[in-house]
């Protein structure tokens, strides 16, 4: 008994214990819990929470608890994330009849929890709605009921701390507590509400109304603060507009915490401020300069003292900091001080007046410039200027050489023994290591350096010591590279397979030397072609040799069980060459869509009409199809401030007619400055706006099969455009033609004519006398011109072209121009014909002094000097051995404190690789299943016949539509010439004042109101997972329902009781292994290596059934030329009705080569082309339509059938037929419902020895024509 009362009382202890717990301290447990990443620990006390909180319906504690323990819950076990909202929704539901208030509460906090998931669609907008549903409840209750799980603020007395103002605020529904408010007569509250609601909005008359209304309360200055802001941001109010709004803000709601951000404007707007600026620290001396760049405010006068120094151009004094300023002070010539003065008449103190100053002649010096104002809140400001006659430019050369060239800066003449301080800067401590050099007659030094070039350069005279110090970098790169590699090309005969299908692959193994441009095929060369999945693991290898022209080829057959994604063919392990190919599971289109240029003009506010096509691959109109586009407008890619006004403009529907056609209606409209949603952040919005209306337009044809077209127009400013391709510069001897381009706005060409004239500058000023009128966009002959300066003058419609340009000969002895700097070069690669590349440069400046190097290699092949004075120089240059790859042109000279430079590469002669391939046979239509042979001619330039291998495919052109099939064949040489070589010189700093006056800024303060606290609504925790090598975040809820998911076996051929898999017996694409072996096809059906067809014995009644459905009609790696050069291509057209392409790709033995391409198109008369799905399931109620299109000038009728049989026995298990009636030219469609199969009721339901693998045969058949195509289902 004794023993019994202990237990008991041990019980009621703990249980009183437990009990007597608080909920401060059982919620420390939870975040001492947190911190230490205990989340099981934390699940624990929060069971203590929820059991406490249900006992004392203490419920703010309890949702706290529950939502809390929902987002721990997740993080342990992601896949519990449905578990855990569900168990959320049940318990918000159960309240929604016993407790309307805490319904209320649980809807918001779930409304929070799913406002950012996709999963939840529009779920928190009804949690919201709920939430709201009745505001005059939450209005009778303090929200502090309802702690932890709400914070309260600083400010809630407004709403009176009720319930009401929480839920409003972070459901974001302003617009039913303002309604609310206004109706018990909270004017304050009902204010805020009403500012929140439309703060965002961007609307002027809203804030001004909330104004009308409310403009007698404090609170008011909320609304008043928000005005400001878009008077700024939008209407770009002047600094007068901001002061006067500012001041009448202040005066009326000036009591009103929030109103200190527009007293802090007016500080910032009004305190007195300077700045000067000018791009270099350094000036020329004995020469005036003036400073354009100067701003004042709230100032009455400037002064800009300027006083000579002791101080050489190597000193490290900056005047910024107090120390190095009192040095410079000490070595103050005080004699030499200049003083500049600017007094300012009476203005607004918030007036920024825009000024310019004169700086005086100076001698060569080091100069101190103090820039002061007489208000003494403005510190002065002090900068250190440079006033020198040296200008130092530098060139690295070869063998860590570099060549300073020192000149005057004014005249750009050579200067004579300038010393040249060279300082390389020590590593981990050590002293810096200091050089000097010192120029010739010719004003130049050469300094080699072993571990870098130097890091501060420093030049002065005897007389001139004020060139300021500074980092001078210089680059030489030249790689010696091995000029022989050998060359792997592969190729595939399309671009993307499904799993199961065979892929035909060649590689073209040649050597290629760029010093002595020869190529070589490389024959019997073994080479291990491997194949690799999209995890970019092997999947198998093949061993092949190559022939005599560098070819060999293998097929691959792709496992049906596989990870789809982008495969590639490496040859050989060290990965020599590869091409890339995608597998994946899908369904060849059928048609395809097309949306016309437009070429008209088109502007800002005109609606337009774009012309699109629906055409199937066999050439055939698509008749009676739904369209669905719609226009989006974005800002263009410059326009990177105005991405938020990318906008649904216009969405709209069509029918193709009888050819096929429909029209896209397209809107130009520009987006409403005012109300437009553009956040405040940028003041660009009165700036050129540019935009790109896209549109996107879905087709649906009556099979139910949908395509796509997307184009885009630009729209600016401007409707049209007119230009010329008349150079700015021009050869006298090449100006024979020019063409006037009339373009809108999305660069296409639009009709019109042009009126031109071209007037001489002799008399100073042009003038036209004789207009001439030609076609726009087409090419006009031109009267021949002398050496001079011209102005161009074009007018086509309203827009008006006028150019200067000029023209020139090799023969002119001074530039036709007055110039500073006239640099002309014909070309970039010497002549193979032995012709020269021209180079003609000069000024017309008196005393041009002109430094030179050519490079080439790893050499200098030539340096030196030019002095001239209005004169040209003339290079004729014709490629020598010595060259080598070609050569390096670097020039430059200088002029009045600007330094010029060219620097042009010259590429040695290359040689004409290039075979013409072109058709001496070819068919362009062709029927399904043709037996056919073309021929082409293989032949070099000069028409003598090649010796050559041709590599040809035929595939079909709409896998294109999926993904793009081209062959690269890239063997081109490449010169190795130097690079990165340059004239480099100093990079001066600016010279640079600016102060503004300090001003106290006060506490900008907003209201603070009660919140959820966010450590309980919380998004559901996110996790990284990784797919096929790529890493993603992913919510908790995605990631839980990623699975590992097989492929249907059916489609992979491994249905029940079928005896062989798919591809068994296959129909392949031929491929010529060696010149002689063609593969001759016999004449019996054949299946195709892929989900479209099947193998089955053909009909007996004469029906025309097509089953080769081959998505490859050939491929041939190897096919060589006869004596004439000629190539015959022998093979039969798979029966698919589609446009097939062709690419052929010629070489020879020393890889010279040329590519052909071309398109053929399969039709019949009569055609059935089926909408087939990939797979149906018992119980669906799937549809099978076929489209059937009459190419012929006649209407004809027939019967559509539709016949489904068993894979393995061709047992007709079902049969179906629709008539039809069909234009001349014209489409319709058939439609089979296949429900009596699948359906649990059907009359012909399937067995389960029949589930599996279906075959599925339509069949369109008339007096005199017939048509059928059968598929795997």
């Amino acid at each position: 008994m004794r023993k019994l009362l202990t237990v008991l009382t041990l019980l009621f202890m703990v249980s009183f214990n437990l009990s007597a717990q608080s909920y401060g301290e059982l919620w420390k447990q939870v975040d001492v819990a947190r911190g230490k990443d205990l989340p099981k620990t934390q699940l624990t006390v929060l069971k203590k929470i929820v059991g406490k909180a249900q006992r004392e319906k203490s419920y703010g504690n309890l949702l706290a608890a529950e939502l809390l323990t929902s987002s721990l819950q997740t993080q342990i076990s992601p896949d519990s994330v449905d578990t855990e909202k569900a168990r959320l929704k049940e318990l918000c539901d159960k309240t929604e009849e016993t407790d309307k208030i805490l319904h209320a509460v649980y809807c918001c906090a779930l409304g929070k929890l799913f406002d950012s998931d996709d999963a939840e669609d529009n779920s928190s907008t009804t949690y919201f709605d709920k939430a709201m549903a009745n505001p005059a409840l939450l209005a009778d209750v303090q929200y502090s009921k309802y702690a932890p799980l709400i914070k309260g603020g600083k400010n809630d007395a407004i709403f009176k701390n009720d319930l009401l103002h929480v839920i409003a605020f972070e459901s974001e529904q302003y617009d039913k507590a303002d309604k609310y408010y206004t109706s018990v007569g909270n004017r304050e509250a009902a204010c805020y509400s009403a500012y929140l609601n439309v703060k965002d909005a961007n609307d002027k008359a809203a804030l001004d109304s909330l104004i009308a209304r409310y403009g007698d309360l404090p609170i008011c200055g909320s609304v008043a603060v928000a005005k400001y802001k878009y008077l700024v941001i939008f209407e770009e109010i002047s600094a007068k507009q901001r002061i006067e709004y500012i001041d009448d803000a202040v005066k009326r709601w000036g009591t009103w915490e929030g109103i200190n951000y527009l007293r802090n404007e007016h500080e910032r707007l009004t305190a007195p401020m300077f700045k000067m600026w000018t791009e270099k620290n350094v000036g020329i001396p004995h020469k005036e300069r003036t400073i354009e760049n100067i701003k004042v405010r709230n100032i009455n006068d400037l002064t800009l003292k300027i006083t000579r120094t002791t101080l050489t151009g190597d000193n490290k004094l900056a005047p910024i900091y107090h120390p190095d300023l009192a040095k410079i002070k000490a070595k103050l010539q005080p004699a030499t001080t200049k003083i500049v003065k600017r007094s300012y008449p009476p203005y607004a103190p918030y007036e920024e007046i825009e000024d310019s100053l004169q700086l005086p002649s100076l001698e060569e010096g080091v100069y101190l410039l103090e820039l002061t104002s007489s208000n003494k809140r403005l510190a002065p400001q002090y900068e250190l200027y440079y006033v020198t006659n040296l200008y130092l430019i530098a060139e690295e050369q070869p063998n860590s050489k570099v060549r300073y060239v020192v000149v005057n800066s004014t005249t750009g003449q050579p200067v004579q023994n300038a010393k040249i301080k060279l300082t390389i800067e020590g590593l981990y401590g050590k002293p810096a290591t200091v050089k000097f050099v010192e120029t010739n007659a010719h004003g130049e030094a050469y300094y080699s350096y072993s571990k870098g070039v130097p890091d501060e350069v420093y030049v002065s005279t005897n007389t001139d010591k004020a060139c300021p110090s500074s980092s001078l970098r210089t680059n030489y790169e030249y790689e010696v590279t091995t000029p022989y590699e050998e060359i792997y090309d592969l190729f595939t005969d399309r671009e993307i397979y499904r799993p199961g299908q065979t892929v035909h692959a060649s590689v073209v193994v040649y050597s290629q030397d760029n010093k002595t441009l020869k190529s070589k095929a490389l024959a019997n060369k073994s080479v291990s072609l491997i194949l690799r999945d999209a995890n970019d693991e092997d999947i198998t290898s093949k061993e092949v040799v190559t022939d005599e022209f560098g070819t060999a080829s293998a097929d691959f057959e792709l496992p049906k069980n596989l990870l789809t994604g982008d495969f590639a063919i490496y040859a050989n392990r060290d990965r020599s060459g590869f091409v890339n190919f995608k597998v994946e599971e899908y369904k060849r289109p059928t048609f395809t869509v097309d949306v016309d240029e437009y070429k008209e003009k088109y502007a800002i506010g005109d609606t337009i009409k774009l012309k699109g096509h629906a055409k199937t691959y066999s050439g055939m109109p698509v008749q009676g199809a739904n369209v669905l586009y719609t226009v989006n407008r974005r800002a263009a890619l410059w326009c990177w401030y105005d991405t938020e006004n990318e906008d649904l403009v216009y969405e709209g529907k069509a029918v193709t007619d009888e050819k096929g056609d429909f029209e896209i209606t397209l809107p130009f409209i520009f987006p409403d400055e005012k109300n437009s949603k553009k956040s405040g952040r940028h003041s660009n919005w009165q700036s050129a706006r540019f935009y790109s209306f896209d549109v996107d337009a879905d087709v649906t044809d009556l099979a139910g099969e949908t395509r796509s077209a997307s184009t885009s127009l630009p729209l600016g400013t401007k409707p049209a455009m007119l230009t010329s391709d008349m150079p700015d510069k021009v050869l006298k001897d090449s100006l024979r033609q020019i063409k006037f381009s009339y373009l809108n706005a999305a660069g296409t060409a639009i009709d019109g004519n042009v009126r031109y004239a071209i007037a001489s500058y002799k008399d100073k000023t042009p003038s036209f006398s004789k207009y001439t009128t030609v076609e726009a966009n087409k090419v006009v002959d031109l009267k021949p011109l002398q050496s001079g300066r011209y102005l161009l003058q074009a007018i086509c419609e309203k827009d008006t072209l006028e150019q200067e340009f000029v023209v020139f000969s090799m023969d002119d002895k001074r530039p036709v121009v007055e110039t500073h700097d006239w640099f002309y070069i014909s070309g970039n690669e010497f002549p193979s014909d032995g012709k020269p590349v021209y180079v003609q440069f000069g000024a017309t400046d008196a005393d041009q002094h002109i430094v030179y190097s050519i490079f080439s290699g790893d050499k200098v092949i030539d340096s030196g000097a030019i002095n001239q004075s209005n004169s040209l120089t003339t290079w004729k240059l014709t490629y020598k051995e010595a060259y080598g790859d070609g050569i390096v042109l670097n020039l430059a000279w200088v002029k009045n404190g600007n330094l010029y430079t060219h620097n042009e590469n010259i590429g040695r002669p290359m040689p004409d690789r290039h075979l013409n391939v072109k058709w001496t046979t070819f068919r362009n239509l062709l029927l399904p299943g043709q037996k056919e042979e073309w021929t082409l001619n293989v032949c070099y330039p000069d028409g003598k016949p090649a010796k050559a291998q041709l590599m040809a495919t035929l595939y079909d052109k709409s896998l294109d539509q999926i993904a793009e099939h081209s062959w690269d064949f890239s063997s081109s040489y490449t010169n190795n010439l130097p690079a990165y070589i340059e004239w480099s010189s100093f990079n001066f700093s600016t010279l640079s004042f600016y102060k503004v006056a300090n001003y106290k800024s006060l506490t900008e303060s907003s209201l603070s109101l009660a919140r959820f606290d966010a450590r309980f609504v919380n998004d559901f925790s996110y996790n990284q997972v990784f797919i096929r090598g790529t890493r993603f975040t992913a919510a908790t809820e995605e990631c839980a329902k990623m699975e590992p998911m097989k492929l249907n076996e059916a489609l992979q051929g491994k249905a029940p009781g079928i005896k062989a898999e798919r591809g068994t017996v296959k129909f392949t694409a031929p491929v010529i292994k060696e010149d002689s072996d063609v593969r001759e096809e016999a004449d019996v059906a054949y299946a195709v290596a892929d989900s479209d067809s099947v193998v089955v014995k053909r009909s007996t009644n004469n029906v025309q059934l097509r089953e080769n459905l081959n998505e490859t009609a050939f491929f041939y790696p190897r096919l060589n030329t006869d004596a004439n050069g000629n190539v015959s291509i022998k093979f039969t057209l798979p029966e698919s009705l589609t446009t097939w392409r062709f690419i052929g790709l010629a070489h020879d033995k020393d890889i010279n080569y040329g590519m052909l391409t071309d398109e053929v198109v399969a039709k019949k008369t009569v055609m059935v082309q089926p909408n087939m799905p990939r797979f149906v399931r018992m119980g669906d109620e799937a549809m099978l339509s076929t489209r059937i299109l009459n190419s012929s000038d006649k209407a004809v009728n027939g019967k559509a059938t539709m016949e489904i049989l068993d894979a393995e026995t061709e047992k007709v298990l079902y049969t179906d037929s629709k008539d039809y009636a069909l234009e001349a030219n014209g489409t319709t469609t058939a439609t089979f419902s296949l429900a009596s199969l699948l359906s649990e009721g059907g009359t012909n339901k399937l067995s389960i020895a029949d589930d599996g693998m279906l075959i599925v045969r339509i069949i369109a058949s008339g007096d005199d024509y017939s048509d059928g195509e059968q598929q795997y289902l």
